[in-house]
């Protein structure tokens, strides 16, 4: 049994392969190319020939067929059926996996517009822009089971340095991912030693202004040995977890 909806993603991994950066207008230039092969390959045998006019003469890009097929001015005597069958049984194919692949494209530049939105939202201010950047996998590049959380447009987020020390975020679709990481701007934690235990006195990514902090401190009377700098992601929970192994 032919499953053209399986054909039109085959075309989408195959126009991928070997690929690590993504570029949607490159991916579209090349999935055009390989429907025409993809719905000839379809129809080689007779029994499939059959079995695509049975299951898809009624999908609602069947009609684009009849009128293609009309409109190719081909006539077939009689004993030319055979013929006459693989050619509806073509223009049916072609029809089904464009309109499956046109969907497909639809939800990859979608699920690109939310990575690079949710990006736009993670990424430090002065970070290069993302797009033309993305990588492509076939599969989860970071570990789907460390992820962070994921948004309601798919998009999972990587954001407490788990990926050696990088963050990043991915979005699965048509079979494959999008992904982009980066190294997060680095956060600099004073710390001192109160009755036993370290607390964060002061913070900021700027390691200068930290250590002049340190300095104040230790010159108003805390002995040095009691104080340390930390440096880790930015977020409160890398934070705690840095403090905590220390108290441990």
């Amino acid at each position: 049994m032919f499953n053209l909806d399986i054909t039109a993603q085959g075309i989408i991994s195959e126009a991928l392969y070997g690929k690590t950066t993504f570029d949607m207008d490159e991916l579209r230039d090349a999935v055009s190319d390989q429907v025409h092969e993809a719905a000839d390959n379809a129809c080689i045998y007779n029994s499939d020939c059959l079995d695509i006019i049975d299951r898809y003469s009624s999908h609602p890009t069947a009609r684009n067929a009849d009128d293609e097929a009309d409109a190719s001015g081909a006539t077939y005597k009689p004993s030319q059926w055979l013929e006459a069958q693989q050619a509806l049984a073509y223009y049916i194919a072609r029809a089904v996996i464009e309109d499956a692949v046109s969907t497909m494209l639809d939800e990859v530049e979608a699920a690109e517009e939310a990575i690079l939105e949710a990006l736009a939202v993670e990424l430090p201010d002065d970070h290069d822009s993302p797009e033309g950047s993305l990588a492509v996998s076939l599969t989860c590049p970071h570990g789907w089971a460390a992820h962070d959380r994921e948004d309601e447009d798919g998009v999972h987020y990587w954001v407490d340095g788990q990926v050696d020390g990088c963050n990043a975020l991915a979005v699965s679709v048509a079979g494959f991912w999008l992904s982009y990481c980066w190294e997060p701007k680095r956060y600099y934690s004073l710390i001192v030693k109160e009755a036993g235990r370290w607390e964060v006195q002061f913070g900021g990514f700027d390691g200068d202004n930290v250590r002049a902090e340190r300095d104040d401190v230790v010159d108003h009377g805390t002995p040095r040995k009691l104080t340390k700098i930390i440096c880790t992601a930015s977020n409160q929970a890398a934070i705690d977890q840095a403090v905590a192994g220390l108290n441990a």
